[in-house]
């Protein structure tokens, strides 16, 4: 069990923070993944296969006629997320690991069953809980559309949908540091954890967001060849982000 941090934190100073910029995030990641492709891209595959077979359970009770379909799909999703949550700790961890030129191997995204389980599964549900809260009104929307064929209620739904995607993606970001955060900080209450990702995050939205979008042309390279190209994209997308992490904690050391 991971009891120390991953990487060695700095002593904090008076001089200004400086921070790399994304371009040489993503350079240094390139570079951290050489000779390491071959398993990451084999855990990439074994996550990929394990999120379907749990998507499949989940679509096997979609029913978004009836409220009571909702529900029962929503608690669905609800568990499917805490269970991913779980498995992407482990990809974090093996994201580290590459980072802090540690050997890697397929077993490091099984590292949360076994790594604080029930701290990962309370961070999580806040995450996806808000992402159901904020996702319902669409779906009732939907419902009453269907059910009376007037228009108001899929235009409500549209925009509910929109409200809820900007939400989702402040608190994305705000809680984007939280699972890293776990991973140093095994004594912190999921309460605590979560606090210190919004403070880390202060002033640091931006940059994240601008990081995300930059794998946009990426990402729809990987869709165009048919996902094969994912097998690349994810693993080199997960180090640099774990980079963005100890960059922001190099510089802001967590308290």
């Amino acid at each position: 069990m991971q009891t120390e941090p991953l990487h060695t934190e700095q002593a904090p100073t008076k001089a200004a923070p400086t921070y790399r910029s994304v371009a040489m995030l993503k350079n240094m990641a390139k570079g951290q993944l050489l000779g390491k492709y071959p398993i990451a891209a084999a855990a990439f595959l074994t996550v990929v296969l394990i999120s379907l077979f749990l998507q499949t359970m989940s679509l096997s009770l979609y029913n978004q006629t009836t409220l009571l379909g909702v529900v029962f799909f929503d608690l669905a999703t609800l568990i499917v997320s805490l269970l991913a949550g779980v498995i992407h700790v482990g990809e974090l961890f093996m994201s580290l690991k590459v980072c802090c030129k540690e050997p890697i191997s397929i077993r490091d995204i099984f590292y949360g069953f076994s790594y604080q389980p029930n701290k990962i599964v309370a961070i999580q549900f806040v995450i996806s809980g808000i992402d159901l809260l904020v996702s319902l009104p669409v779906s009732i929307f939907l419902i009453l559309h269907n059910s009376t064929g007037q228009n108001q209620y899929l235009t409500l739904a549209y925009v509910f949908s929109a409200l809820g995607i900007a939400v989702y993606a402040y608190v994305s970001l705000i809680f984007s540091q939280a699972m890293f955060l776990l991973l140093d900080f095994a004594d912190r209450t999921p309460k605590d954890i979560l606090r210190m990702s919004t403070v880390l995050m202060k002033g640091q939205k931006r940059r994240l967001f601008y990081l995300w979008i930059s794998f946009i042309p990426l990402f729809l390279l990987g869709l165009f060849s048919c996902c094969i190209g994912f097998i690349w994209v994810i693993p080199y997308f997960r180090v640099t982000l774990a980079n963005f992490y100890m960059d922001l904690t190099q510089n802001r050391p967590p308290t």
